[in-house]
């Protein structure tokens, strides 16, 4: 009986310690937690303890040997269509290799590639990649419209890109005097770790650990997934590398109590999603004034570029590359719609590739940067009605003396003056909106030009005065041609004013005026 029950107690000892170490390994197989916060936790500190070196830095995701560069191209509904120039030459985009960059540059448009005509970018494509060319030899134009060619190897590339959204842009100032733009951004800064070194059999260690720990699949129907959104100390203390790497140029301020950062994990699963993937992506709130560079000969009938740069601050153009995501450009048309600058109307946008390096060190090597550029033409409006136009109502005041009997000095001069004192009010007004430049804007051209016409009754006054002592005859003369001319020769001469400019600054000129220029 003793014996017996030994037994029964030895089995009853076996059967618990064979369930513990079936549940052990379940839990080393299996360790999703229904709760989320239990979840990303366990999940950070699994990236923390992590050996592999592939889950806490940043390595090449695409492995190549390809001619370094791509075509610029957006999303045009699902459907990928290239860039441009004004002759319908399709535009070079990235730039990821010295040896490339070398020879060609982002932005500059390809005409013939290996002799033909490129027209599509299906072609490209099977030219640089599916025909295995070694030699591209390429007719091109820069972006100053000057041809070029260049010859390019294939040889070996490797890169990764940031992953980049702008989703809300605003302008909220200005800045003519000072030369700055205010922006006001929420963008995504984003990594996708998909495939392990491009090989479509291996996931990324990084993806491996999210399925461990943020994904559910004992439901093979419905798998349940986790999405974390760590703090910013729970994302220093896994040692995940930040997506938000990079440089604003030419910023002069960011207000860093207005700057808001979340950070948010997103496991995806084939086929629930259209791939197997973990996004590690930075969301950023921002209030950013950058420098601009403003040209202000056609003021106030100007249009103006607005600039918002921003590149890489680590890793060279070889390495890591942005990629404008087409909820960009959505977020920029949605921009474009909407009329919320005051006395500014946006015309177009562009976003462009440029090459960015430390200042400080002009001979180091280059980072990629995009370049976000929306065009603005003033409108002109206040200047017409509240300016110009009483400008002209004060010359003809001043004019109209001519039609005073030339024996009246006194009543002549004092009309005279007190338009030219006018004139030097309003010289005050323009002076408070603009920088003090080295060269003279339309609107001072104007002013200028008044002035001259402003004191040239007082002279015609003083001299018919005279006249009629000495030469009546003369003095009448000389009455007669004022009235006919002298008003007139003025408007004359603003329009030529304005007609020279537009003529020599057509690029900066506003739609307002550049139907004077016949190209």
């Amino acid at each position: 009986m003793i014996e017996e029950f030994k037994k029964y107690m030895r089995n009853f000892f076996l059967i618990l310690i064979l369930i513990f170490l079936t549940n052990v390994s379940f839990s080393e197989d299996n360790l999703f937690h229904e709760d989320e916060i239990v979840a990303c936790s366990n999940f950070y500190d699994a990236v923390k303890k992590s050996s592999n070196p592939r889950v806490k830095n940043l390595f090449p995701r695409y492995l190549y040997n390809d001619f370094g560069f791509k075509i610029k191209i957006f999303d045009n509904d699902g459907e990928w269509t290239p860039f441009r120039d004004e002759y319908g030459n399709i535009k070079i985009g990235e730039v990821y290799s010295y040896k490339t960059l070398d020879l060609i540059k982002p932005e500059d448009s390809i005409v013939n590639i290996n002799g033909e005509k490129l027209e599509t970018l299906d072609q490209f494509y099977s030219v640089a990649y599916y025909d295995e060319v070694e030699i591209l030899r390429l007719d091109l134009l820069n972006q100053n419209g000057e041809s070029y060619q260049a010859t390019i190897e294939s040889h070996a590339n490797a890169w990764s890109f940031i992953d980049y959204s702008l989703e809300d842009i605003y302008i909220s100032d200005i800045d003519i005097k000072k030369g700055t733009t205010t922006f006001t951004l929420r963008e995504s800064f984003q990594f996708n770790f998909d495939l392990e070194n491009n090989d479509n059999e291996n996931s990324h260690p990084l993806h491996a650990l999210a399925k461990k720990y943020l994904i559910n699949t004992k439901d093979a129907d419905n798998p349940f997934i986790h999405v974390c959104k760590p703090t910013i100390e729970e994302f220093e203390y896994s040692g995940l590398t930040d997506p938000l790497d990079n440089d604003t140029l030419n910023l002069v301020k960011s207000d860093q109590d207005l700057i808001q950062n979340s950070y948010k994990i997103t496991p995806y699963l084939a086929p629930f999603q259209s791939y197997d993937n973990v996004r590690v992506s930075n969301k950023r709130i921002s209030v950013q004034t950058v420098r601009n560079q403003f040209n202000l000969r056609s003021f106030p009938f100007d249009k103006q570029i607005i600039k918002y740069q921003i590149g890489n601050g680590t890793f060279e153009v070889d390495d890591i590359l942005f990629w404008p995501q087409a909820f960009t450009i959505k977020t920029l048309n949605h921009f474009m719609k909407l009329d919320d600058i005051s006395g500014w109307q946006k015309k177009k946008y562009d976003i462009k590739r440029i090459l960015h390096r430390d200042t400080v060190d002009v001979g180091g090597e280059y980072r990629d940067a995009i370049s976000i550029e929306i065009e603005l033409e003033r409108k002109h409006g206040y200047y017409i009605f509240k300016v110009i136009l009483p400008i002209i109502l004060i010359l003809s005041v001043c004019w109209s003396v001519v039609w005073v009997d030339p024996k009246e000095l006194e009543a002549r001069l004092t009309i005279t003056i007190v338009c030219l004192l006018s004139l030097i009010a309003y010289n005050f007004v323009i002076d408070a909106e603009l920088p003090k430049l080295e060269y003279l804007t339309v609107l001072d051209w104007i002013v200028l030009i008044s002035y001259f016409y402003a004191t040239v009754p007082n002279f015609l006054s003083i001299i018919s005065f005279r006249l009629q002592k000495t030469d009546l005859r003369l003095s009448n003369k000389l009455e007669v041609i004022s009235k006919r001319y002298g008003l007139s020769s003025y408007v004359l001469g603003i329009f030529i004013i304005v007609w020279i400019n537009a003529f020599s600054n057509p690029d900066n000129s506003s739609s307002l005026i550049s139907w004077m220029v016949p190209y």
